[in-house]
């Protein structure tokens, strides 16, 4: 069972890099979209990974998303619906 483990840790890596990715690419998304409109959560390129950790542990999401509907009311659920559900596949 430890051999299994150990064996294992490089596919993890891999994982964790392929979630970075996923993470850096919706964040550059997110500060694209909803910077100027929330720059507490999307203000920058940090705060918005922050925000979408905030996201994928599905811990308030419903209400940044609000925050963001009014703005743009069809693009803003179609980034966090598209977001959670892509995460529940990468995990």
């Amino acid at each position: 069972l430890v051999g299994a483990l150990l064996h294992s840790i490089p596919s993890m890596g891999y994982v964790g890099l392929m979630l970075l990715l996923h993470f850096y690419m919706f964040a550059v998304m997110g500060v694209f979209f909803f910077g100027k409109i929330d720059p507490a959560n999307f203000g920058n390129l940090a705060s918005a990974m922050l925000t979408l950790f905030q996201i994928v542990t599905l811990e308030g999401w419903v209400d940044v998303m609000q925050l963001q509907r009014e703005a743009h009311p069809i693009l803003a659920p179609a980034y966090f619906i598209f977001f959670n559900y892509a995460n529940s596949f990468a995990e």
